[in-house]
């Protein structure tokens, strides 16, 4: 069965559900979101997409990305304890999927650290789309080339795949999912 089918065959009955859509960077979780939208779409269902990304504390990344860029970038000397936990502003995420609560149709949330426990529960329906760090790295050279990111390749390696570690260890994403996948595109 394919990953669309897999989701859909896990939505709810009664017109209102959740989706999360987790996974490191560069595992397709944007481009899944926006396939599965279009799945719904055929099939008459009503969705909206929230991007974690429109969540990222830019503030503290920039000065974090920074402090990184001065040290040198190497991971010695910037807390990845403090990326992990500031990066994103949870609270505003949570309240923005709950607002959607009573909406008739599917909410699709996307992107990383989104089983943390201050939003696990907000989800019918875990979605992990598994990559290997290589991939990953290579598809975020990728991305920065077509869309302009200036920050350093090295970030990923210095900071995501690290934080991405520390998350699988203490919210175990992949345990909380009910759907696992490779996903390699629509």
């Amino acid at each position: 069965m394919d990953l669309h089918e897999q989701v859909w065959s896990r939505l709810r009955d009664n017109g209102r559900h959740h989706v999360g859509i987790n996974g490191l960077d560069c595992s397709g979780k944007s481009t899944f979101a926006e396939s599965f939208q279009t799945f719904l779409s055929t099939k008459g269902i009503s969705s909206v997409i929230l991007r974690v990304d429109d969540y990222n504390d830019r503030g503290f990344q920039k000065r974090f990305y920074q402090e990184y860029i001065d040290l040198g970038l190497g991971r010695h000397g910037v807390d990845l304890e403090d990326y992990y936990n500031d990066s994103i502003r949870y609270c505003a995420l949570k309240s923005a999927i709950e607002d959607h609560r009573h909406d008739l149709g599917v909410t699709i949330v996307e992107g990383v650290f989104l089983f943390k426990p201050m939003l696990s529960d907000l989800f019918q329906t875990k979605v992990f789309l598994e990559v290997s760090y290589a991939e990953a790295i290579s598809r975020y050279e990728q991305r920065k080339a077509r869309v302009g990111d200036t920050r350093p390749l090295a970030v990923m390696t210095d900071i995501w795949i690290p934080d991405f570690e520390l998350y699988l260890e203490r919210c175990d994403p992949k345990g909380q999912s009910d759907v696992i996948e490779r996903f390699t595109g629509p």
